[in-house]
């Protein structure tokens, strides 16, 4: 879908903020006994021989093994940890937990631990037995460890001191927490933390923050396909070319008029809202009466049993069908010439959405 409604994009966007904000600062990090910067000479960092200083870095690797390993975060109410270890410890395919404490406080408690796994167990099944159990009622995150390329030489910055340095490896792998998808032979982008006592490294925490492996490519396909079913919704948007003022109460009260449940949006200068699609007529005409552009839409269901992709040289096969934003006065049966966004991930294909042209 090229747009919906302005409700539905900041939904995901409040979403996905919030559950970032808690899940993710509980599984990234151990805590670790901090460093006082404060006070100290900056004439040559490298050879500073006693003084232990934090860096952050950034650099592109090569995944090059999976380890038996994973670290993982849970929003909980439960705060009898013992149970809730030994509940995981006796999982089949988990080998013993390295570490586990509660995070937060008030209302809102995380469980993270650190959980080695037996040898011939599968990832993916601890990690969704783990979370399965009744302690997790929330916002769940996981990753697992892996091992990757160092890259020599690369510049750290310290944020305390507002300064950057090199450093140098002197081992060519080391360890890094990686999303559950990342698989061996990725490129991968990791993010972390360096405590340098000199040139040696006396702790390191390496995050992936992004996989241009598995980084999905959009392609657009053209294709006339009829109308299998359709929504009783009506989403419309309007604007002005102009500068011209509307009077948002007015035109939010005439909207509530028709449809008490209506949504309706302003900003800037723009209107965007959703109805059912029996006040078509008068949500047109309220509308045109204050914007020069009006759009109406609805959305439809398609299905796309196949589809060629040109820059691919390749066919791909589809099983489900798929949503598509039509025109509002589109009935079932209507042939509809499509522009339809295609993703292409590791080789696999799925339908994003499609619009009428």
């Amino acid at each position: 879908m090229e747009k919906e409604t302005i409700l539905k994009i900041l939904g995901i966007i409040i979403v996905v903020a919030l559950a970032g904000s808690m899940i993710a600062a509980g599984i990234i990090y151990l805590p670790r006994g901090a460093t006082n910067n404060n006070d100290i000479d900056l004439t040559d960092l490298s050879n500073q021989s006693t003084t232990i200083f934090d860096y952050q870095a950034t650099f592109d690797t090569n995944v090059l093994t999976e380890l038996n390993s994973i670290r993982l975060a849970g929003e909980t109410t439960y705060l009898n940890k013992q149970e809730i270890d030994m509940t995981i410890k006796g999982i089949d395919g988990v080998s013993r937990i390295t570490v586990s404490e509660f995070r937060g406080g008030g209302e809102k408690w995380v469980y993270y631990a650190e959980i080695d796994l037996k040898k011939d167990s599968v990832l993916e099944d601890v990690v969704n037995e783990i979370f399965a159990l009744e302690y997790f009622t929330g916002e769940t995150q996981a990753m697992k460890k892996i091992t990757i390329n160092t890259p020599g030489t690369i510049e750290v910055y310290n944020a305390d001191l507002n300064i950057t340095r090199n450093f140098e490896f002197t081992y060519p792998t080391t360890v890094a927490i990686a999303s559950l998808t990342t698989q061996v032979g990725d490129v991968i982008t990791v993010d972390g933390l360096l405590k340098l006592k000199g040139n040696e490294i006396t702790y390191i925490e390496l995050i992936e923050s992004a996989n241009k492996t598995n980084q999905p490519e959009t392609f657009l396909v053209n294709e006339t396909l009829p109308i299998i079913s359709i929504g009783e919704e009506l989403f419309f948007e309007a604007s002005n070319t102009t500068d011209t003022n509307v009077d948002e109460n007015t035109l939010r009260d005439d909207l509530t008029l028709l449809d008490e449940n209506v949504l309706v949006y302003f900003f800037q200068g723009q209107t965007f809202g959703q109805t059912n699609i029996s006040n078509l007529s008068e949500v047109r005409n309220l509308l045109e009466a204050n914007y020069d552009n009006v759009s109406l839409k609805r959305q439809a269901e398609f299905l796309l049993e196949n589809a060629f992709i040109t820059e691919l040289n390749q066919e791909f096969v589809f099983e489900n069908s798929f949503a598509g934003e039509v025109e509002a006065t589109r009935n079932v049966g209507d042939n509809i010439p499509l522009e339809i966004s295609i993703n292409i991930q590791r080789g696999n294909a799925s339908i994003v959405g499609g619009r009428e042209i």
